[in-house]
């Protein structure tokens, strides 16, 4: 078996050992992207949150999306937001989440936690 046919062997199965362990992806130009709820549900979630919230300029970039940004495009992706805005895409997803998560509670009916 030549090189590159073992190469895409490999990563056929570890794509099928992924979609059957119920983490959802999706290739797109090349990069992989992975549910909120994969990200979610991983121990460096709040590690990664913590670094976010320890940078400088986070507060600003949060701002910004909540008051400019999302209201243009409510539905950019972390990926499109962190290249939009020259962030990181870690960044960009700790943003979204809390921005996204802040307005979902701001419309569910009261008493229903």
């Amino acid at each position: 078996m030549r090189r590159s046919q073992k190469n895409a062997s490999e990563c056929e199965f570890h794509l099928r050992r992924i979609y059957l362990s119920g983490e959802s992806i999706e290739l797109e130009g090349g990069a992989i992207r992975m549910a909120l709820e994969t990200y979610l549900s991983s121990p460096l979630w709040s590690v990664l949150v913590e670094t976010v919230h320890a940078m400088i300029m986070y507060p600003h970039h949060k701002a910004f999306v909540r008051d400019t940004l999302l209201p243009e495009q409510p539905g950019v992706t972390p990926q499109d937001l962190a290249a939009q805005m020259g962030i990181p895409v870690g960044e960009s997803l700790v943003i979204l989440y809390e921005l996204r998560e802040r307005e979902a509670k701001r419309n569910s009916p009261r008493g229903a936690d």
